[in-house]
């Protein structure tokens, strides 16, 4: 693992930018992944089971679709922030330093995001190829409850409140999606830290010529 030992370590902006770029990259490749996987296999696949009801039916395809979406997302940025945790890390930090440094790497990226899915309330032809899960939980439970289909996505008849939903819904994604990308800035960095205090030691103990 690679990191430079010093007593303040700084957020870089290049490392921001990293993130962001790899987050939204590897979002809009789940996305395709998730959209050809429930129209061309899982959707037909169940259709051919039994005749089932139309709630059954999608959430059935929703837990055979979402998970593989999220962990694909997430696999990805679990590597690039592989690169970047340890590169923050000095000896004076606590945990919870750690993890503040995490969340100003990735927010920005994650708030691009929002604004790139918010643009036609998560539309699959267009920004929501950037937030696959919250635009199909939209399309699904906002749009389906409220018989707005045509005008939203047809039409393109957007009203305050389509996009205010579709906001509440994406915070509620956003806020589980974090929770998931500290966990693994978490995890990274108590290895960093382990590394780093193995280094010190060995600096300091194991490199001092012995007097016997």
């Amino acid at each position: 693992m690679e990191f430079i030992m010093k007593e303040k370590s700084k957020v870089r902006i290049r490392d921001i930018f990293v993130y962001g770029l790899a987050s939204i990259g590897a979002n809009y490749i789940a996305s395709l992944l998730g959209m050809h996987t429930l129209r061309g296999l899982i959707g037909p696949m169940l259709l051919k089971t039994a005749q089932i009801s139309h709630t059954l039916f999608y959430f059935l395809c929703y837990l055979l679709n979402l998970p593989p979406v999220l962990f694909l997302s997430l696999l990805v940025s679990y590597f690039v922030l592989k690169r970047i945790i340890p590169k923050q890390y000095a000896p004076s930090d606590t945990l919870k330093d750690g993890m503040k440094k995490a969340l100003v790497t990735v927010l920005p990226g994650e708030i691009g995001r929002l604004i790139l899915c918010s643009r036609y309330v998560g539309i699959m032809n267009d920004g929501g190829r950037f937030g696959y899960i919250p635009s199909i939980l939209y399309d699904t439970i906002y749009i389906g409850l409220t018989n707005r289909r045509e005008p939203i996505r047809q039409l393109g008849e957007i009203l305050w409140q389509d996009r205010l939903w579709y906001f509440v819904f994406y915070m509620i994604y956003l806020c589980i999606y974090l929770c998931l990308i500290l966990f693994l800035c978490n995890k990274i960095w108590k290895n960093a830290e382990r590394d780093g205090k193995d280094m010190i030691f060995h600096e300091r103990y194991q490199s001092k010529p012995k007097l016997y």
